[in-house]
């Protein structure tokens, strides 16, 4: 009675590796958001990354386009025209010189959100480069492939989920009501930043980071740890905190020197 016992579980788990290994690339973006233990282990067997990729770079670049039309020209204008009043250098410049610049910052910014896929490209390679370092460090035997899907993949589900909803915000708030900073934050607030003052913006992005999808995020990338890289639950847990309050930090102190 024993024998086929260990036969029957061992049989099962080939089933499940297998099943695991054959999940399509539309499955797996589909069940990283009910299953993403399941969905880690498939990537760590057969890493996918093509569409994941595409549906991230097509959801940034409609957004910043979106963004751009939503916002106009005289937005832009109004953000910079504020903007380089604060700067003493350019108050002591000419109109006629201001106002080349404005229409120089004007252009960089529209031409920039074309260039928004790239910039997210960029991003997904460097915190795969990351993501592979730290795996690397602990000991782990996964490629650079798996790396990029794990962190692709801590992405996707909240980078959809905030984009979409981004994009229904954008669409029904008025003109007046955004702001080009907006672009950066993100028109939905995922947690409590708007209760503190504008005047305080280093403590305003210290509870901004806190955000559930941001949080959402590392929640996957520990889980990817586990599945992925193969470290132990304490140690995935421990290192997706350090990365998490290294990020914060770097956030932290961007907005406390911005200020100054």
């Amino acid at each position: 009675m024993f024998y086929p016992k260990v036969y029957f579980k061992g049989e099962e788990k080939m089933k499940e590796e297998i099943q695991n290994a054959q999940m399509s690339e539309i499955a797996t973006i589909g069940n990283v958001f009910f299953e993403p233990g399941k969905t880690f282990e498939s990537l760590r067997q057969n890493p996918r990354f093509i569409l994941g990729t595409i549906i991230l770079c097509l959801l940034t670049f409609v957004f910043s386009i979106s963004f751009a039309q939503k916002i106009g020209e005289e937005g832009y204008k109004r953000f910079f025209i504020e903007m380089n009043a604060k700067n003493p250098q350019i108050s002591a410049l000419s109109a006629e010189e201001r106002e080349r610049i404005i229409e120089s910052q004007i252009k960089l910014t529209r031409l920039s959100n074309y260039f928004s896929p790239v910039f997210m490209v960029l991003y997904l390679a460097i915190g795969g480069l990351i993501t592979w370092l730290v795996a690397k460090s602990m000991g782990s035997n996964a490629s650079y492939l798996q790396s990029f899907c794990l962190w692709l993949y801590s992405n996707l589900p909240p980078g959809i989920v905030f984009t979409l909803a981004n994009l229904i915000v954008l669409f029904f708030r008025p003109q007046s009501e955004i702001n080009v900073i907006d672009q950066q934050k993100g028109l939905v607030a995922g947690n409590l930043s708007f209760l503190v003052s504008k005047d305080s913006p280093t403590l305003e992005t210290l509870v901004a980071s806190f955000d559930l999808f941001i949080l959402w995020g590392w929640i996957l990338f520990a889980i990817g740890l586990q599945k992925i890289a193969i470290l132990s639950s304490a140690s995935a847990w421990t290192i997706t905190a350090v990365l998490f309050l290294i990020a914060s930090s770097f956030k932290v102190i961007s907005a406390f020197l911005f200020s100054a």
